[in-house]
């Protein structure tokens, strides 16, 4: 980043100080003397950039509520985005605006699932004491902010990233658009404004064609392009996550999970080196195996599949062939970014590239190269005795470990290690080096600096990182945000974290993590196996994953920009999802490890809008539901929903089948049931959430039976019920299908279903029970109601009846 972009990018962020120190009623024109001295060009590079960022927010950057409202609340989704005509009107819009409150960002109740309406500001006629109030809010963040910069004032543009992130992420601008954010992608669009080097003329016709009511969207000016919209999109992550075959596999699984975020992260920051040494601000998004840029437009098609050519054989190299990365790109101009409707599109037709060049997966290697790698024969691994246990690549004894008689190569080895630092991690430390070629020993570590990165993991108290050798460009330590109030910063840890002729950013940074643990034959502290999560399920030793996402996030990112056209609001809806999936969900999965039952939950991955869990197979259904119920307490409605998918099977059931079915089962059973998804798969039966919560009931009630005396033989007259039922609802449907519909409606086929044997042989079953078991009478009277009154519930009895016995097995004796 040259000097002159150094300084566009810090007036951009330092205007959401100044909005904060105005909206305290401080004195800080001494803070930002030095800015007051820019150049007119640099200035309207500002002014455009800023306009094009958000352009629904108003030029004197007031805002007309005094609280940032939640972004993800005031989306609306007709019948166009849901793809049902019948969505109902309780899914289409939220159940109203509410806010965050007017503080720094927090992982606790308050923050997160704060119900308050955004309050009228000072200047909108508010309640005098309400002002008061808010003022002494934005005075208290004016203090730590300041506090902040000055510290940060001679890093680089990451430490003025976390401190403004810190202190005006929750202040409002206007269109539900964070204050941040708002300066963020401000600052990179200047950055290319700046480098497409446009003369003070060009700049002009541009503010002209914005001052127009609308906006001349057919002017030349804004038909001139602004920037490139680039996606990076990681290729073969199931796989690499997931095809692991040894006993020792589950040591490495967080690893790698944390890899992969790891690589996101430095594969973005390589694309901007390379493009020019852009700032960080011009990276919109990083996270879930994928991530967003904007950069500069002036990029040659030549120049772009170089980049490409060397991303992908560098990739090839570290992985063969277990990870790719595909790019993909699409023009910005003026009129995509000020026009309702257009960013939206344009963003989709970015998917769809993107979707496309993964269909032809290393093609960026070139014809010759390609079929050498993929289909020549290699004269390696071509005996048990010389491949990995874990990964099933090249295992050489020179080189690579045999740790408890398991042949881990160096780079399975690597991620174990990883996994085991994760543990006790409390700083992450990232130097920017020189690429560095990679050698025969291929780890995480030697990966990341193939990409200009050098990762170090730092425990507790443990001292600073040494340098590493052959010089570094920068170096960023981000402390850990685990707990709920976020992590500050200390004279102490910044003393420890001072290298001599470099200058460190300090921030922090969310790690989505829960790890079960045990002790060992040692004593020592490691990470628990699956077979350890499958002894900790109540009643059968069985192991479950559960895989979760955001049900058409990519319909709900389209409506919410919606009469909203700024990159400001995308950015915005993002990290309010990783808000929730990095800092919240790690929290719940928490509650289950440590408790009376021991350790049950292991948090593989979560963020962006999608999780992945293996743990004892009974917990992840009461998760699921929890996740459910709190994200629809986030997003203030149904409006915006998520769908899961759980599978169980024995402990030595491979992973990777099982997270196969689970994939399965949430996105054929769970988001196939109806076309308003948000459901959940379990014992292979679709359920949506709202009957999901009568299943759960009944099932409690059913194992507090079972525990009061009520013989386990009620279990098996349920499931026998069920299926009597269902024979009669396939004949019913078979014979209307043969016969035509002759005049029968649905109502009567269903009426058909519904009255027939199976009804009189609850009533006979269950009054039976009644008879032998007086104390239960009343339990089993309301069953019977429930299944006759509720043609839905009967269909979910095998459900019911499944998990109480699976939940309530003695597993001595499997009984």
């Amino acid at each position: 980043m040259t000097k002159p972009e150094q300084t566009i990018v810090q007036r951009a962020l330092w205007e959401s100080a100044r909005v904060v120190a105005t909206r305290a009623g401080a004195d800080a024109t001494d803070f930002f003397a030095d800015d007051a001295a820019a150049d007119e060009h640099t200035s309207a590079i500002l002014r455009v950039a800023r306009r094009l960022a958000a352009p629904t927010v108003s030029a004197t950057d007031d805002a007309e509520a005094t609280r940032l409202t939640r972004a993800l609340a005031t989306i609306e989704r007709g019948a166009s985005y849901a793809n049902d005509e019948q969505r109902p009107a309780e899914r289409q819009r939220s159940r109203g605006a509410s806010s965050y409150p007017l503080t720094e960002p927090a992982l606790d109740e308050t923050f997160l699932f704060n119900d308050e309406t955004p309050s009228s500001g000072p200047s909108s006629g508010g309640h005098e004491a309400g002002n008061e109030a808010v003022s002494d809010d934005y005075r208290v963040l004016w203090e730590g902010l300041r506090r902040a910069l000055s510290e940060a004032a001679g890093g680089e543009c990451e430490a003025w990233l976390a401190a403004l992130k810190r202190y005006t992420w929750a202040v409002p601008a206007a269109g539900g658009v964070s204050l941040y954010e708002q300066a963020r992608t401000t600052a990179a669009l200047a950055v290319s404004l700046h480098r497409a080097d446009w003369d003070a003329a060009a700049l002009a016709d541009y503010e002209a064609a914005l001052d127009e009511s609308p906006p001349a969207n057919n002017a030349a000016a804004l038909q001139r392009p602004v920037a490139w919209l680039v996606k990076g999109d990681l290729s073969g992550v199931q796989d690499f996550l997931y095809l692991l075959t040894s006993a020792g596999a589950a040591r490495g699984l967080r690893g790698r999970s944390f890899y992969l975020q790891l690589l996101t992260e430095t594969l973005a920051a390589w694309v901007l080196r390379e493009v020019g040494d852009l700032p960080s601000v011009n990276v919109l998004y990083a996270g879930g195996g994928h991530f967003y840029l904007l950069l500069p437009a002036p990029i040659t098609d030549s120049r772009w599949d170089e980049l490409r050519q060397r991303l992908a054989t560098t990739l090839w190299q570290a992985h063969a062939g277990d990870l790719g990365c595909t790019l993909a790109r699409v023009p910005l101009n003026a009129h995509d970014l000020l026009t309702a409707g257009e960013l939206a599109e344009r963003w989709q037709a970015l998917g769809e590239i993107s979707s496309s060049l993964k269909q032809r997966k290393w093609l960026e290697l070139g014809n010759v190269t390609m079929f050498e790698r993929l289909f020549e024969p290699q004269d390696h691994g071509t005996t048990p005795e010389k491949m990995c246990q874990v990964c099933q690549h090249e295992w050489d004894a020179s080189r690579d470990e045999l740790r408890d008689e398991i042949r881990k190569c160096s780079r399975c080895f690597g991620f174990e290690e990883l996994g085991k630092q994760l543990r006790e991690v409390k700083h992450l430390v990232r130097f920017a080096v020189a690429p560095q070629p990679l050698t025969q020993v291929v780890n995480w570590q030697t990966i990341l600096a193939a990409f200009g990165a050098h990762v170090e993991l730092v425990a507790g108290d443990a001292p600073a990182p040494a340098l590493p050798a052959g010089g570094v460009e920068s170096v960023v330590v981000e402390r850990i945000w685990a707990e709920k109030s976020m992590p500050d910063w200390h004279s102490a840890e910044r003393e420890c974290f001072d290298w001599t002729g470099v200058t460190a950013s300090y921030g922090w940074r969310l790690l989505a993590q829960a790890t079960p643990s045990k002790t060992d034959e040692n004593g020592a502290t490691v990470v628990a196996e699956f077979s350890d999560l499958a002894e900790a399920a109540d009643g059968a030793h069985w192991l479950g994953v559960l895989r979760m996402d955001v049900d058409d996030l990519g319909e709900v990112l389209r409506a919410g920009l919606q009469g909203h056209a700024a990159l400001a609001r995308l950015s915005t809806l993002s990290e309010t999802l990783r808000l929730f999936f990095e800092g919240w969900v790690p929290q719940l999965c928490a509650r289950y490890n440590g408790g009376s039952k021991g350790h049950q939950v292991y948090l593989i991955y979560a963020g962006g809008d999608d999780l992945f869990v293996v743990g004892a197979w009974s917990a992840l259904p009461q998760l699921a539901r929890q996740i459910r119920d709190d994200f629809a307490r986030f997003v203030g409605g149904q409006h915006i929903t998520v769908s899961a998918g759980i599978a169980i099977e024995h402990a030595k059931y491979p992973l990777y089948q099982l997270a196969e079915t689970a994939g399965h089962a949430l996105d054929a059973g769970a988001k196939g049931l109806r076309p308003e998804k948000d459901a959940l798969q379990f014992l292979g039966q679709g359920v949506g959430w709202d009957e999901f919560k009568q299943v759960e009931n009944w099932h409690r009630r059913l194992r507090q039976m079972l525990e009061n005396g009520m013989p386990r033989s009620l279990l098996t007259r349920l499931s026998e019920i069920h299926a009597s039922y269902v024979e009669n609802a396939q004949k019913q449907y078979a014979l209307a299908a043969a016969t035509g519909t002759g005049g029968i409606s649905t109502s009567q086929i269903k009426e058909q279903i519904q009255y027939a044997r199976w009804q009189w042989r609850l009533v006979y079953q269950l009054s039976q029970a009644r008879e032998r078991n007086k104390t239960h009478e009343a339990e089993l009277s309301a069953l019977q109601e429930a299944l006759v009154r509720d043609d839905r519930f009967i269909g979910l009895l095998r459900v019911l009846a499944r998990w109480t016995e699976l939940q309530t097995r003695n597993p001595q004796t499997n009984e």
